[in-house]
């Protein structure tokens, strides 16, 4: 660990100013300051073995199949011994996008423990062996990847192990090590077909891969999309693609520290990333930016920039398009994606944020002669929340700011809000551009004053042609 090689450091280069002051001073050895992990003699179960166990007692616990979220108690031995594993970490909450877990592998495959600290890396950095006393623990699924925590419902994937408990069963052994890390290179088709193996889907989980020659669906884009004023959800996902155009997604926090700075590039590269699972299908995680090697280093163009030429935007990207712009005007709330039945759009809404609300949405701009049919379609979606004053238009803008542009409305058919909940979707219907002149942008605006509730309004495949 970085941190007990610096503190051996500074300890050795204070015993030499000691020694030269006094000959009879004696250094404690070295070895005194790197952990030793005293249960290392009591490990007898690898990553898989336990994972088999498991997996037959969660069958047992459910008739026969494993649910998206589950838990059951990892026992004793049938001699009464505890089950104990080792492994070395394959990933650091340093950089928070990995929050409250530590995965780690041996030979065999990789397990994920849920734990209630954010500081991980102060004690356990990438390449550390650890030595884990598993029996007690909870072993089961969240949304069916794999989660080894505490008991939780039997409906619920384990919880979060206290740092005091997880402390008292977890020890490290030596000093972290990348290079004793096997570190497998894949390809997005040999990744992708180890999915039709159920004893694969375990065995990989939490192990670091390095995925090669891939290159993002949407470069450009940021790797996670700035979340709006009140809003918690922080999962993003980009799309990796093979040159063969197999796809693997890559999962993204807002709240790392680098998922709302950092865009996809372009190019093709390689990802070095932990294989997590979620609803059956791969998602890779990076631990730090670091991860995306190779790629042309990407330069976003400036908001608002484009060739002016037609396009289709369904906000599939789970973000906001660089080259597309959000302006909050008024209030607390801006426009942001998110998703509901992996469907992506982009939303705005007045909830738990302070009035009045004046937002827009704007595209990159638009030229008319480059136009074939001349037309706008869009979809949009409402949750009403039984608002009285929330608007929502669709104009056309001679400038890419709102507040500078002069705005001319747009007649559309747009959702009704129901009694309760979300509309359905809605389509536009075709709107008519023929009548613009040279170059403009296109510009959604959600507009509140004071209410008691806010309406949220959605909008999704947006086409002009």
């Amino acid at each position: 660990m970085k941190k007990s090689i610096l503190y051996i450091a500074a300890i050795l280069m204070a015993s030499a100013g000691f020694a030269s002051c006094d000959d009879d001073f004696t250094r404690p050895p070295m070895e005194e300051y790197i952990p030793t992990a005293a249960n290392l003699g009591k490990v007898n179960t690898t990553a898989q073995q336990l994972k088999d166990v498991m997996t037959e007692a969660l069958k047992a616990a459910n008739s026969g199949s494993v649910p998206n979220y589950c838990n059951v108690e990892i026992p004793a031995m049938a001699d009464g011994s505890h089950y104990w594993v080792k492994g070395r970490v394959t990933s650091t909450d340093e950089y928070s996008n990995i929050y409250k877990k530590l995965m780690i592998e041996d030979e065999t495959g990789g397990l994920i423990f849920s734990i209630d600290n954010s500081k991980l890396y102060e004690s356990y950095r990438i390449g550390q062996e650890v030595v884990i006393d598993c029996t007690g623990l909870y072993f089961g699924t969240y949304g069916t990847g794999l989660q080894i925590g505490v008991k939780a419902d039997a409906t619920s994937a384990p919880g979060r192990i206290s740092k005091t408990d997880w402390e008292s069963i977890c020890e490290a052994n030596g000093l972290a090590n990348v290079d004793k890390l096997e570190i497998p290179e894949m390809t997005v088709e040999e990744m992708n077909a180890l999915l039709s193996n159920d004893a694969e889907k375990w065995a990989w989980q939490g192990r670091l891969v390095k995925l090669t020659g891939v290159h993002f669906q949407t470069p450009g884009a940021l790797l996670a999309r700035v979340l709006a004023a009140g809003e918690t959800n922080p999962n993003n996902t980009s799309v990796l693609v093979s040159a063969g155009g197999d796809r693997i997604d890559m999962n993204t926090s807002s709240y790392s520290d680098f998922g709302t700075t950092t865009y996809c590039p372009s190019g093709e590269g390689n990802v070095l990333a932990v294989v997590t699972l979620f609803n059956n299908k791969w998602q890779l995680v990076l631990n730090s930016a670091d991860g995306l090697e190779g790629f042309t280093p990407w330069v976003p163009v400036d908001p608002g920039d484009g060739d002016g030429e037609g396009f289709t935007e369904g906000f599939d990207m789970g973000a906001i398009p660089a080259n597309w712009g959000t302006f909050k005007l008024e209030g607390s709330k801006n426009w942001y994606v998110t998703s509901f039945n992996d469907n992506y759009y982009a939303a705005m809404t007045g909830y738990k944020g302070t009035a009045p609300f004046n937002a827009w949405l704007v595209t990159p701009v638009i030229d008319i002669n480059k136009l074939t049919d001349k037309t706008l379609t869009f979809d949009t979606q409402v949750n009403g929340y039984g608002s009285t004053t929330t608007t929502f238009k669709v104009y056309v803008l001679d400038n890419y700011d709102p507040a500078k542009a002069k705005a001319t409305e747009l007649q559309a058919t747009f959702a009704t809000a129901p009694a309760s909940g979300y509309s359905s979707w809605v389509s536009s219907g075709t709107i008519d551009l023929s009548a613009q002149k040279g170059k403009f942008y296109i510009a959604w605006q959600y507009a509140a004053t004071t209410d008691a509730n806010y309406a949220t309004w959605c909008v999704d495949n947006i086409v002009v042609k």
